[in-house]
């Protein structure tokens, strides 16, 4: 069994304790369980279970945690939103050079 336990470690790899990222759904610690093979979340509420086999937890802390969620949508929302204003700024010089044009014919 592979473990990220440090080398000056004098534990064995059955006693040693990852380091585990806080649940990506409720943000409560996480603890390894049944022979350390599966993480689960340490809150009564929670008690999501990660994935099987995952004696160095390094599955689930690749799970994606919730504000990085978070933070992702509020970029894409932004994203989304400069979009807009850009096709809408692209529109507005289209009328603007359109104005001009039939200002300058009226002038005539």
């Amino acid at each position: 069994m592979s473990t990220n336990r440090p080398p000056s470690c004098d534990l064995l790899p059955e006693f040693y304790q990852p380091e585990l990222k806080p649940c990506p759904f409720c943000g409560a610690g996480a603890e390894l369980y049944d022979y350390n093979t599966v993480v689960i979340c340490t809150s009564w509420g929670c008690k999501v279970v990660g994935p099987d086999n995952d004696p160095d937890g390094h599955k689930w802390n690749s799970i994606p945690r919730r504000s990085d969620v978070m933070e992702l949508l509020r970029l894409v929302e932004t994203t989304e939103r400069d979009l807009r204003l850009s096709k809408l700024y692209e529109r507005f010089k289209s009328v603007a050079v359109f104005a001009n044009k039939l200002i300058k014919e009226m002038g005539d």
